[in-house]
């Protein structure tokens, strides 16, 4: 048994960007600045009851510290922003590394002037086309990447309580499905430079460039490049280096939950069908298992874990497929087509949710994230080696960590 030199090179790339993010990474310490000016570009927007809960950059104002970081900002008494950049006096507190910003509308001193991006452009042609209120929020959360916030809250449990939650947040599967519907929409490589420069927009201009979609979105352009130089891709060395670099461009992500939770569900997609030869009708649960196994140490660390999506993964991601090839398709018309086919979709869909949520298996557990990610590099060596259905024995220690 030896490990590649290849994954040993990309490894020790993505371990150095790492060490590097450490390194480079200012925490701020826990602190209540007070009342004071700040410049907000508003990156989006979710609805909370009398407030709006905005995730913006700050760019300027009294506190030169924070400028460039990202902020929570809770914005009392207003039904919509202003525009995406306005200036306001609020409160500021950093606690646990992250900045919180509160205030009322009434505290905002001056909208500034900024143009309408592709993205809003679309979100405003999809309030205009598609009429049913449950469809557009899950257009707009599946596809746009807007916050599960704007779905109904009987919606947003069927998904907490089926554990099927990674659906709604863009990541590897929604940047894979814009890859492969381009692919195949032209012939030959005329289709693979078709699907990079997708990704590319994609992931740059129509969904938040969250931490999951700048390393999905890296990675597949980084597959689809060795695919138009007739090269073979090594998926594995493109995963460990596409994180390191997006490490090294934005340190201040290593602390991001997100990022780490899809980069440890791809790992172990990829390393469960190195040597799988198993049926292909079992295919579909297997990798919904190693999904889950990969990503669980963590979500564990945080929330109650939801085994049943093993078995309601593969149940719905092929009506989330054809809600998502229909959309794409309606994006690329500029929302042109009808949106009967989504209103379907989106029926059988949240229907189905619905249903499973009542079949809904959840635990708790006691696990520290230093903890989590020992098991998760323990389970992901043993995955590496071990061939076939040996790949199952990631499952003892999974289960004796969870069960202390």
């Amino acid at each position: 048994m030896s490990i590649s030199k290849n994954h040993l090179k990309t490894l020790a790339i993505m371990l150095l960007a790492l060490l590097l993010a450490t390194l480079r990474q200012e925490r701020l310490p826990d602190e209540d600045l007070g009342r004071g000016y700040v410049v907000l570009r508003v990156l989006s927007v979710e609805e909370g009851g009398n407030h709006l809960r905005l995730k913006a950059e700050i760019e300027g104002g009294e506190f030169p510290e924070l400028y460039g970081r990202d902020a929570s900002v809770r914005l009392y008494g207003a039904v919509d922003i202003p525009s995406k950049a306005f200036e306001m006096e609020g409160r500021v507190r950093v606690k646990g590394g992250r900045i919180y910003i509160s205030g009322s509308h009434r505290d905002i001193r001056r909208v500034l002037a900024t143009k309408e991006s592709l993205r809003d452009r679309l979100i405003k042609r999809v309030d205009e086309r598609i009429e049913d209120v449950n469809t557009r929020a899950l257009f707009k959360s599946f596809i746009l990447g807007e916050s599960g916030d704007i779905l109904s809250l009987s919606t947003q449990a069927d998904f907490f309580l089926t554990g099927l939650v990674h659906l709604l947040v863009v990541s590897g599967f929604h940047v894979g499905m814009v890859a492969l519907f381009l692919r195949y929409a032209l012939p030959g490589r005329y289709g693979l430079y078709l699907a990079l420069l997708g990704v590319i927009l994609y992931s740059l201009l129509v969904v938040p460039p969250n931490p999951p979609v700048m390393r999905a979105g890296l990675m597949l352009s980084l597959v689809l490049i060795s695919y138009i130089l007739y090269a073979r891709p090594d998926v594995l060395s493109i995963l460990f280096l596409s994180t390191g670099v997006i490490l090294f461009v934005k340190p201040e992500i290593l602390s991001s939950y997100s990022l780490w939770l899809s980069f440890f569900a791809t790992l172990y997609i990829i390393l469960s069908l190195k040597d799988f030869k198993g049926h292909k009708l079992l295919l579909p649960f297997w990798v919904s298992l190693f999904a889950f196994l990969g990503s669980s140490p963590l979500i564990a660390t945080f929330s109650l874990i939801t085994p049943s999506s093993i078995l309601f993964t593969p149940f719905v991601s092929p009506l989330f497929t054809a809600f998502g090839f229909y959309g794409f398709l309606d994006l690329l018309t500029y929302m042109s087509l009808p949106s009967f086919p989504l209103e379907l979709l989106s029926q059988i869909i949240l229907s189905l949710m619905d249903m499973l949520s009542g079949f809904s298996l959840r635990l708790k557990t006691h696990i520290s994230t230093a903890s989590a990610l020992l098991l998760s590099v323990l389970n992901a060596l043993i995955l590496y080696f071990a061939k076939g259905y040996y790949k199952l024995l990631i499952l003892i220690p999974y289960l004796i960590a969870l069960s202390l």
